[in-house]
């Protein structure tokens, strides 16, 4: 090291960030908003391709998540369409009341198995990718990190859905501060095969994750939006595009119980 690098480095009042620290802390904040997410109800508008989108309430009922239409292309239901949906949702309501304990057990653990998934491949980012810090910048009003991600080649799935992360490259901006995502983006660049061969996602592949705070420790999505290029059984493309912006939280735990 170079005389002049050593005394820059002991009189310099800048820390030099730790790669390592950054992404660990990321990743388990970005896990402990996943997790809070059920607490709270939102408007979830989604739409595929070119079709016309669609919002809906998204609130807890009895242990797992039920979607209430509020609007289509942004136009509000007329009262007649509330009613339905209204008429709808108590139905549901009360199919869930009349369950039995291992009924309900099974509709829940589903719910939760789809979570503890979502969570898996989240916690193992920090493991699949190796990460270049970039620098910092300004986005939507936070200072961030900028991380490129590229495979680590020796990264070993833990299961089938994790080994999609084998094939993808991506870009975090990471808010200083709190460590929350700001924006990932990911991109698939070569083909990963699933299921001996029975399934394949292409590049194409992108998805992007946008967030902000909804209280002071939590954040929440705010955009997704995904691009999926696949063939099954080498023959059958299946190509989707979707995009969903959530907006309007609030903490509400669970409506049908007041938890």
């Amino acid at each position: 090291m170079s005389s002049l690098l050593s005394l820059l480095l002991l009189v310099s009042p800048i820390a030099i960030p730790d790669t390592g620290a950054i992404i660990r802390n990321s990743v388990e904040a970005n896990a402990a908003d996943f997790k809070a997410q059920s607490a709270y109800s939102y408007l979830a508008t989604e739409k595929s391709g070119g079709s016309v989108s669609k919002t809906y309430e998204v609130f807890m009922m009895l242990g797992s998540p039920y979607r209430r239409l509020v609007a289509i292309d942004g136009r509000p239901l007329t009262d007649e369409e509330q009613r339905r949906e209204t008429q709808k949702m108590e139905e549901e309501l009360a199919a869930r009341k009349r369950e039995s304990p291992q009924e309900r057990q099974k509709r829940v653990s589903k719910y939760l198995k789809q979570k503890q998934q979502e969570d898996l491949l989240l916690s193992e980012m920090a493991r699949a990718f190796q990460f270049r810090l970039l620098g910092t910048q300004k986005l939507r009003g936070h200072d961030v990190y900028v991380f490129d991600a590229e495979p680590d080649p020796n990264y070993k799935p833990v299961n089938s859905k994790a080994k999609v992360l084998t094939g993808m490259r991506g870009r975090l901006w990471i808010d200083v501060d709190s460590f929350r995502w700001v924006r990932a983006e990911a991109q698939v660049d070569r083909p990963v095969y699933f299921e001996g061969f029975l399934a394949r996602i292409d590049p194409g592949t992108k998805f992007v994750l946008e967030k902000e705070p909804v209280e002071e420790d939590v954040w929440l999505p705010t955009l997704f939006e995904m691009q999926v290029n696949a063939k099954i059984l080498g023959l059958i493309s299946h190509n989707l595009s979707e995009q969903q912006s959530y907006g309007r939280y609030r903490r509400t735990g669970d409506m049908a119980t007041g938890n």
